[in-house]
């Protein structure tokens, strides 16, 4: 019994500790947007990716697009994961 308890309590802490449930996972769905006055690619991911975890947008975001560096100017078209 105690065995089947330790179990139990192991396979919940794997499911709720590592995200399983689909919290917080970036969109497999894409747009294009252009980056506003002011704005970083983390606040373009938070933007279209509300409620997922920015750091893994933003490194979406570099690989969709090509980008070495986090730098991007006003009006630039990225493709980005699309929570909205």
């Amino acid at each position: 019994m105690g065995v089947l308890i330790a179990l139990a309590v192991v396979c919940l802490g794997l499911l709720y500790g590592t995200g399983v449930d689909g919290a917080g996972a970036v969109p497999d769905r894409t747009a294009t947007v252009q980056v506003h006055a002011g704005e970083t690619l983390w606040d373009v991911a938070q933007r279209m990716a509300p409620g997922s975890e920015p750091s893994a947008v933003v490194e979406r975001i570099k690989q969709l697009n090509g980008l070495g560096g986090t730098s991007v100017y006003p009006g630039q078209s990225l493709t980005v994961p699309s929570g909205r």
